[in-house]
C-alpha cells in the first residue's frame, strides 16, 4: 500500500493528539486522516513496549501487525464495495429516485483542518489572531539564523528573513474561513495547501483593512535560490477567495500554478511578482482591482472577468484576458516586443465556481452560480457588483465530509451522500478511495476546501466518474492524485466524465463545470511507481473548464536518507527520471462543445493534450514537454497540443509550449498539430526554449521557426548594440569549431555565471561580452550559460590574438614614423603600461625559475634517498598536491577539461604546471645559448630573442589564466589579450 507519510518519521513521545509538537511544522502536519488520524497511532502503540519510561516500538511485531491490519482492511474494503455495488444495481437510481436520508447539521461540525475566524475587536485580539494565522504560513528562516551556520558574513542586501519551501510536499491541508466583518491590522503569508475563504455574499463583506500586506505570498528560499531574490516557480497549491483587501504596500501574490485569486476586490495595486524572483502563474478570475496589476516577470497569466481600473503592465511571454472590462491591454503578437497578449472581449460561456457563505443566523449556505451565455462585455462581468443569479442551497442537504484512514470507509461515506442526492463538500485532508465516486444526479456539487485530495483507487479506475446524461454537475476545488496500480482497468484515469460506449452531447443550457481541479502523478508519494494513462478523460459534451493544472511531477520528495540526484538543479527534491511517475496524456477530449479557459499540462510522456471533439475552445494553454525523455520522444512525433485530423471546428488563443530536455538531445518536429481547414482558428501560438538540450523545431504544423538559444525577440536590444559596434569590431562566429567554455575559479555565487565573459542579464538570459581595446562588445544573448560561455571562448580565440597582433603592429609602425627608434625596437612596448606589464612578467619568470630549481633539487634529493627518481615520482603523482588529491585535484581536473590548453591525459593542472616548469628550465638553458650566440651575431639576433621572450610570455600567461580561471574580460586593460591562436 502506498503511504504518503512515513510513520518512521513520527516520534511517539512528541505527538499530541496525533500532531507533531514542532514549531517549524504546519499545525496540521502529517494528519492525512483528519479527526480519525489517532486510530492508526493507537494500533501502533498497542504493539510497543515501555522501556525506561519511554515507548519503544518493536519493529518485527510492528511489521507483522501491519500486515494483518492491511489484510483485514482489504477484506473489509472488498466486502463494502460488493455490498455498495449490490445496493446500487438492485435499484434504478434516477434524478427523481434518491435514497431517503437524514438532514445534515447546520451549522456543520467543523474538523480541525477548518478554522473559523471572527473579526477582532481589540488590539490584543488582533495580535493574537496574527499569531494564529501565521501558524499556517510557510516556515521562516531569519538572516541571522541562516548565516550563523556558515562562515560567511550576512550581506546587507539580503532580507531579514525568508519563507521556505519546506512544506512543498506536506500532507497538511487547511481552510481558513472568515465570517463577515472587518479585519484590521492582519498580515500573514498564505502557505502551501492553504485556502483563505471569505463567507460573505460579496467580497467586501469580508475586508482586510489598515494592514501593510494582508494575506499575501512572497518568493521563497531567498537565501539559497538566486539570492537574495528567491523563487516563486514552485510556489503552488494555495488560494484566496471571496475577500476584499486594501494593503498599504499593495497585495503581493508571487505564486505559480494551482494558486488562484478568485472573487476578490483588491483595493490597491496587485503585485503578481516579488522583485527579481521568477514565477510561473497563474489565474485571476472574477475580480476588481482598483489599482494597477503588475505582472513583473510572470511567465504567463490568465485574467478572466476582471475589472481593471488602472490597467496592467509587464509580464514575460503569454497574457490572456477573457471577458474583462476597464483598461484592458491591446492585443500583441509578441513577435517584435513584449509578451504575447490575447484578448477575448465577449466569451460565449462562463460558469463561476460554487462558494460557501454564512448568513446572519450563523448557518452555512452553498451558493451555485448559474451559467452565463453570450456575455455582452460591458454589462455582464461578474466583477463590478459581484451580483449574479445563483442558487442558494441550505447546508442541511450538504454533506461536510471528513477523511478516514480506511479507503473503503472513505468510499462508502462519500458515495452514500452522493446517492442520497446531497451535495458533497470535502474538508481539507487526504481521501484514499477503494472505488470511484460516481455522480448520478443533475446539478450535484463536489466542492473541496483547502486542497482536499482524492487518491485514485489502485485498480486504475478514476477518483470521480460522472455518469452520462447528467447535466449541470459542478466539480471544484480538488486535488486528484495517482496511485501505484495493483491491477489495471485500461485506460486508467483520475477523472472521467461520461463513458466511451455512450454518446452524450451534454446540455448546452446547463453545462457541467470543472473549476480549480489540480491533478498530479507523483510528487508527495514515496512510491515512484504511481501512474495512470491520462489524468482527465472527457467523453460527454458541453463541459466548461476553469483553471486546470494537470501535472506529471518533474520533481518528487526525497525518501528518508536519500540524496538528491540532481543537486545542482535542486538540493530539496529528487528529479523525476524515465520510468518514474508515468502518464501518457494530460487530457483526452472526446466530447463536443468543450470549453477550457485556463489549462496547463506538463511533462506527460506522450502527447500532452489530445482533442478529438468538435467545437472545442481553449483560451490560455501553458505546456511544458517532459524533461526526462530520450530521443525517441521526438522521433515518435509527440506534441504539446494535438487536434484530431478529422476535426472540423476548433478555436484557441494564447497557446505556449515550452521545452527543457534535461537528459537527452531531443528534437521535436513541431509543438502543435491541427487540421488545416476553415473551421480551425488558432491565435498567438508560440514556443519557448527553457534550458538544456534539444529543441522544438517549429511552432505549428511544421511551420514557424522554433526557438534557439539566441532568440531574435529577446535579444533585439543586444543585436542593436552589435550593429552599432560592427564598425569597430564585428563578432562573427560562423564556421568556428565548438570550443568548451572556460570556468571561473573559486566559489561562484548563486545567480552568477560560472564561465569567463558571461553574465546574467535582466531578461533571464546569459550575455557573452568580449572586451577589446578597453571597450566591451556584445557577442550575443543566450538561454544557457554553457552556450554563452562557448561563444565567448570562440570569440576569444578567434579575435583576441589577431587584435593584439594588429594593435602591436600598428603601434610599432606609428612609432617608426615618428622617429622613435627606441619605441619601435621594443615592438609591443608602445606605452608605459605595456612596459610595466613586461617588467612584471619578467619578474614572475625569475621567481618561477627559482621555484623550478628549488623543486627539482628537492625532488632529486628525496628520490635519491628512497632509491627512486624524479620521473618515477612524477608518474605516480608524488608531489604534495597529488598526494592530497581530493577536492583540489578534482577541481583542477575540471578546470583542465574546460581549458583548451590543458592536457586531457591525466595529471590535471598540477601535472601541467610541472611540465611547464620543466619546459621553462629547458628554455632557460637554451636562452643562455642564444645569449652567447646573439653576442656573436649582433643586433638582428637580439631582436629575434626579444620576440621569442614575448611569445613564451604570452603562452605562459594564457596557461595561468586558464587554470586559475581569472575573468580578463572585466579588467579593462588594453593588454588583456596576450594570447595565441
Amino acid at each position: 500500500m502506498d503511504d504518503d507519510i512515513d510513520s518512521s518519521d513520527i516520534q511517539l513521545s512528541s505527538l499530541i493528539d496525533g500532531r507533531r509538537a514542532s514549531p517549524r511544522t504546519h499545525p496540521n502536519e502529517d494528519i492525512p486522516d483528519g479527526n480519525n488520524s489517532t486510530k492508526p497511532l493507537e494500533l501502533e502503540i498497542s504493539s510497543a513496549a515501555v522501556v525506561d519510561g519511554k515507548v519503544v516500538v518493536g519493529k518485527t511485531r510492528k511489521r507483522r501487525f501491519h500486515r494483518l491490519v492491511k489484510f483485514f482492511m482489504a477484506l473489509v474494503a472488498a466486502l463494502l464495495i460488493i455490498v455498495a455495488k449490490g445496493v446500487m444495481t438492485s435499484r434504478e437510481v434516477s434524478s427523481n429516485d434518491t435514497i431517503m436520508s437524514e438532514d445534515e447539521p447546520n451549522p456543520p461540525d467543523l474538523p480541525d483542518s477548518i478554522k473559523l475566524f471572527y473579526p477582532p475587536k481589540t488590539q490584543q485580539e488582533i495580535d493574537a489572531l496574527n499569531v494564529e494565522l501565521n501558524k499556517y504560513s510557510d516556515p521562516v528562516v531569519t538572516r541571522d539564523e541562516f548565516f550563523s551556520k556558515t562562515t560567511l558574513p550576512a550581506p546587507s542586501n539580503y532580507p531579514e528573513f525568508t519563507y521556505t519551501s519546506d512544506l512543498h510536499f506536506t500532507s497538511a491541508r487547511t481552510a481558513l474561513l472568515f465570517s463577515p466583518g472587518v479585519y484590521e491590522g492582519l498580515n500573514f503569508e498564505v502557505g502551501y495547501y492553504t485556502s483563505v475563504l471569505g463567507l460573505g455574499e460579496k467580497p467586501t463583506d469580508v475586508t482586510f483593512l489598515n494592514c501593510d500586506k494582508g494575506p499575501h505570498v512572497d518568493a521563497v528560499n531567498k537565501f539559497t535560490t538566486r539570492p537574495p531574490h528567491g523563487s516563486a516557480l514552485d510556489t503552488f497549491w494555495r488560494s484566496v477567495e471571496n475577500i476584499a483587501t486594501a494593503p498599504r504596500q499593495g497585495m503581493k501574490w508571487a505564486a505559480s500554478q494551482a494558486a488562484p485569486l478568485r472573487r476578490v476586490h483588491v483595493q490597491s495595486d496587485l503585485l503578481l511578482f516579488d522583485g527579481d524572483s521568477w514565477a510561473s502563474g497563474g489565474v485571476l478570475a472574477n475580480a476588481i482591482v482598483d489599482g494597477k496589476i503588475d505582472f513583473g516577470g510572470q511567465q504567463q497569466y490568465l485574467i478572466r472577468n476582471v475589472d481593471l481600473k488602472q490597467g496592467a503592465v509587464n509580464g514575460a511571454w503569454n497574457l490572456v484576458f477573457v471577458g474583462c472590462i476597464g483598461e484592458t491591454p491591446q492585443e500583441n503578437s509578441g513577435i517584435k516586443s513584449g509578451p504575447s497578449i490575447s484578448v477575448e472581449n465577449s466569451p460565449k460561456l462562463r460558469i463561476e465556481k460554487p462558494f460557501i457563505t454564512m448568513n446572519g443566523s450563523g448557518e452555512f449556505e452553498l451558493r451555485v452560480p448559474y451559467p452565463t451565455f453570450s456575455q455582452s462585455h460591458l454589462s455582464d462581468v461578474l466583477g463590478p457588483q459581484f451580483e449574479s443569479s445563483e442558487e442558494v442551497r441550505n447546508f442541511t442537504r450538504v454533506k461536510l465530509a471528513v477523511p478516514n484512514f480506511d479507503p473503503a470507509m472513505n468510499y462508502w461515506t462519500l458515495q452514500k451522500a452522493l446517492d442520497e442526492g446531497k451535495d458533497l463538500v470535502l474538508s481539507p485532508g487526504h481521501y484514499r478511495l477503494a472505488a470511484s465516486l460516481e455522480v448520478k444526479f443533475p446539478n450535484q456539487v463536489i466542492l473541496g476546501l483547502g486542497y482536499a485530495t482524492l487518491k485514485a483507487p489502485e485498480d486504475g479506475s478514476p477518483c470521480i466518474l460522472v455518469h452520462p446524461k447528467v447535466p449541470g454537475v459542478r466539480i471544484a476545488g480538488l486535488m486528484l492524485e495517482a496511485s501505484a496500480l495493483r491491477s489495471s482497468n485500461a485506460p486508467s484515469t483520475l477523472l472521467q466524465w461520461g463513458i466511451p460506449s455512450q454518446n452524450d452531447l451534454g446540455d448546452s443550457n446547463n453545462p457541467g463545470l470543472l473549476s480549480d481541479v489540480f491533478a498530479r502523478v507523483g510528487g508527495a508519494s514515496n512510491d515512484r511507481d504511481v501512474s495512470t494513462d491520462a489524468m482527465v478523460q472527457l467523453y460527454s459534451g458541453n463541459i466548461f473548464g476553469d483553471n486546470l493544472w494537470l501535472w506529471r511531477a518533474d520533481h518528487v520528495k526525497l525518501r528518508g536518507g536519500e540524496s538528491p540526484n540532481y543537486p545542482t538543479i535542486s538540493p530539496y527534491y529528487h528529479q523525476t527520471v524515465m520510468g518514474e511517475c508515468t502518464v501518457k496524456n494530460g487530457m483526452r477530449v472526446l466530447g463536443n462543445d468543450i470549453t477550457m479557459v485556463g489549462l496547463a499540462i506538463e511533462h506527460t510522456t506522450e502527447d500532452q493534450l489530445v482533442w478529438n471533439g468538435e467545437n472545442g475552445y481553449v483560451a490560455f494553454y501553458q505546456c511544458e514537454l517532459p524533461y526526462d525523455v530520450d530521443e525517441s520522444y521526438g522521433e515518435k512525433s509527440f506534441v504539446g497540443y494535438r487536434v484530431g485530423s478529422n476535426i472540423k471546428s476548433h478555436r484557441a488563443l494564447g497557446i505556449g509550449v515550452y521545452s527543457n530536455f534535461r537528459d537527452y538531445d531531443v528534437n521535436v518536429t513541431t509543438a502543435i498539430i491541427h487540421p488545416e481547414s476553415d473551421g480551425i482558428s488558432m491565435k498567438n501560438l508560440f514556443t519557448v526554449y527553457l534550458d538544456n538540450q534539444g529543441t522544438i523545431k517549429t511552432v505549428v504544423n511544421g511551420k514557424g521557426r522554433g526557438p534557439t538559444s539566441v532568440s531574435e525577440r529577446e535579444c533585439a536590444d543586444v543585436k542593436e548594440k552589435m550593429i552599432k559596434d560592427a564598425k569597430k569590431f564585428k563578432i562573427d562566429l560562423s564556421g568556428e569549431p565548438h570550443r568548451p567554455p572556460i570556468l571561473k575559479s573559486g566559489t561562484v555565487k548563486e545567480g552568477q555565471s560560472k564561465y569567463l565573459g558571461v553574465s546574467a542579464d535582466n531578461s533571464n538570459l546569459w550575455s557573452a561580452r568580449l572586451e577589446i581595446g578597453g571597450k566591451r562588445h556584445h557577442i550575443g544573448c543566450f538561454k544557457t550559460q554553457d552556450a554563452a560561455g562557448t561563444a565567448y571562448h570562440q570569440a576569444l580565440l578567434k579575435y583576441g590574438s589577431a587584435y593584439q597582433k594588429n594593435r602591436v603592429q600598428k603601434a610599432a609602425s606609428a612609432a617608426a614614423k615618428k622617429g622613435d627608434n627606441a619605441t619601435a625596437k621594443k615592438g609591443n612596448g608602445v606605452n608605459a603600461a605595456a612596459k610595466k606589464k613586461k617588467e612584471k612578467s619578467a619578474k614572475m619568470q625569475r621567481m618561477e625559475r627559482q621555484q623550478v630549481l628549488e623543486d627539482m633539487q628537492t625532488n632529486s634529493s628525496t628520490a635519491a634517498k628512497k632509491g627512486g627518481n624524479t620521473s618515477a615520482r612524477k608518474g605516480k603523482g608524488g608531489s604534495t598536491a597529488a598526494k592530497k588529491g581530493g577536492n583540489t585535484a578534482e577541481k583542477s581536473k575540471k578546470h583542465s577539461v574546460a581549458s583548451p590548453l590543458t592536457t586531457k591525459k591525466g595529471g590535471g593542472a598540477t601535472k601541467k604546471r610541472r611540465v611547464e616548469r620543466q619546459q621553462l628550465l629547458e628554455d632557460m638553458e637554451s636562452e643562455e645559448s642564444r645569449k652567447n650566440s646573439t653576442a656573436k651575431k649582433g643586433g638582428s639576433s637580439a631582436a629575434k630573442q626579444r620576440d621569442g621572450k614575448a611569445k613564451r610570455r604570452r603562452k605562459y600567461s594564457l596557461s595561468l589564466s586558464s587554470s586559475d580561471s581569472e575573468d580578463h574580460s572585466d579588467s579593462g586593460s588594453d593588454s588583456d589579450f596576450e594570447y595565441e591562436e
